[in-house]
């Protein structure tokens, strides 16, 4: 073989592992954006189940507010709708160990000013 065609050769040899290598790291890059991108997804919509969350427990708090004010009523039947509501509430999956601790807190001053009336 002459050294035309060893050059011919080794040219073509360099170029088609150029191009093998350019399309191996092109896959790569590739798959790691995929990657990234579907664990961008992932964070986002933890981050929106949180924010959810959030806004499902203000929400519960707020209920939470409009019932002990019922519940503060002269009117004994927004009294009874207040206690309700507030009993309903109560069974809530948002509520955190905190307001378990509020919940009975408020249980017990009730308890003290209803045997404080009779």
């Amino acid at each position: 073989m002459g050294a035309q065609q060893w050059v011919t050769s080794t040219v073509g040899l360099a170029a088609t592992f150029g191009v093998i290598a350019t399309l191996w790291q092109r896959q790569r890059s590739e798959h790691l954006d995929r990657r990234e991108r579907a664990s961008e997804r992932v964070r986002l919509r933890e981050q929106q189940a949180r924010h959810d969350e959030q806004q499902a427990r203000a929400e519960w708090w707020r209920r939470w507010e409009w019932a002990v004010e019922l519940a503060s009523a002269d009117d004994p039947a927004r009294e009874g709708a207040g206690a309700a509501t507030m009993e309903a509430l109560a069974d809530s999956p948002l509520i955190t160990a905190s307001e378990l601790g509020i919940l009975e807190v408020f249980g017990r001053m009730s308890e003290w000013s209803s045997h404080g009336s009779d």
